[in-house]
């Protein structure tokens, strides 16, 4: 019957899958299927994570050749392209079990993700600037009460236990050298 058309489902709107009943978010991404139904979430993510890891493997081909007679095990850009590899198959398997299944309802993502991630690279920059030791020790005080931990005494008692043991483990034991940040390089 003409203008008796179904109404368009908005974008991130609910609606029941016919077949099995299940709430289907439609619109999950923009681009239509074949079918001329939203695309299932899973199909973009394995989608964006393949083009990452496409990106990456480029970024590996740039790394300087090490000589056969200084090489010991694998060469610099193989164990990058290792977890590359295994992270593009994994999401391959990901866009293979999203066929035929429909796309559920998914809880929006929580803020306090958005939070660690710029805490993470707020770790970043400390750890350029004042070294390991203070980034291991604002990672752990200010993660921790990120994440909802309010005792401040177990948070420090954390970073400064996890801070002494990574100096230990790794400077004492293994004699590696850990990074001093730029202020760390001007005092000594």
């Amino acid at each position: 019957m003409i203008g008796h058309e179904p109404a368009a489902t908005p974008i991130g709107s609910a609606e029941t899958h016919p077949a099995t009943g299940e709430a289907v978010v439609a619109g999950n991404a923009a681009a239509l299927s074949r079918r001329g139904g939203p695309v299932h979430a899973d199909l973009v993510i394995a989608g964006v994570v393949i083009g990452f890891c496409a990106a990456m493997w480029g970024g590996t081909a740039t790394f300087d050749d090490v000589p056969a007679a200084l090489t010991q095990g694998m060469g610099p850009a193989a164990f990058p392209r290792l977890v590359l590899g295994v992270m593009a198959v994994l999401a391959l398997w990901l866009a293979w079990t999203a066929r035929g299944r429909p796309d559920p309802q998914r809880e929006p993502v929580h803020r306090a993700v958005y939070l660690t991630g710029i805490a993470i690279l707020a770790f970043m920059g400390v750890l350029t600037m004042f070294g390991i030791y203070a980034a291991i020790l604002f990672a752990c005080i200010g993660i921790g009460w990120l994440w909802g931990e309010r005792r401040w005494r177990l948070l420090a008692a954390t970073g400064v236990g996890l801070t002494v043991a990574t100096h230990l483990i790794f400077v004492t034991a293994f004699r590696i050298p850990l990074p001093r940040g730029l202020i760390g390089s001007w005092l000594t």
